[in-house]
């Protein structure tokens, strides 16, 4: 049974929309946002990469024109507290590339030793900052799973799938609802469809 179109913006906030890659999660994350309403997108891939590029603007021609784009904050906690009380809804699109950004950019100045708590110290200030902003907007946030295939084999590498893998835990046991996407289907795996008045 597929869900009515208006349950989606009425699921409860925090959201967070988990799935592998190119399966539809920033489609989804849309629909669970009040195209109406001021609404900030926080984006967070390396537009320097030429496809990445492309399939942010494919996706920003989707979205309503009034609503705001701020790309490439690395602290991610820090920009979500400072424009949370300004806007009705704030997307982040991406929790995992965030994350990969995060890991480069230290890796180039840091150890494996010191890069993994810094990392870390990151990941759960964030955490944090969506657990105290939650109330004052919707929050939608996106992710994807990387944790199902081969382990890899360089060290940065594993670093980045465990620190995705431990952010989506936390914020999916914050979250009042987390939908999974699996070939484009959605699925309610947290939390329960909303009753729509008749």
């Amino acid at each position: 049974m597929r869900p009515d179109p208006l349950q989606y913006p009425a699921l409860p906030t925090p959201v967070l929309v988990l799935g592998a890659a190119y399966t539809g999660k920033s489609e989804l994350a849309h629909k669970t946002l009040d195209p109406a309403r001021k609404t900030l997108v926080i984006g967070t891939a390396d537009l320097s990469e030429g496809l990445i590029a492309l399939r942010v603007e494919e996706l920003r021609r989707q979205r309503p024109e009034h609503w705001v784009h701020h790309d490439g904050p690395l602290d991610l906690a820090g920009h979500l507290r400072s424009h949370a009380p300004e806007y009705e809804q704030i997307l982040v699109d991406s929790i995992n590339q965030w994350v990969a950004n995060l890991v480069l950019t230290h890796a180039q100045k840091y150890s494996l030793e010191q890069l993994q708590p810094l990392c870390e110290r990151e990941v759960f200030n964030f955490c944090a900052a969506v657990e105290e902003t939650r109330h004052l907007t919707r929050i939608v946030l996106v992710s994807s799973e990387v944790g199902a295939g081969i382990t890899p084999p360089k060290p940065v590498a594993r670093l980045f799938r465990q620190l995705v893998s431990r952010i989506n835990c936390r914020l999916a046991e914050h979250a009042a609802a987390v939908l999974l996407v699996s070939a484009g289907i959605p699925m309610l795996i947290k939390g329960e469809w909303p009753n729509l008045p008749q």
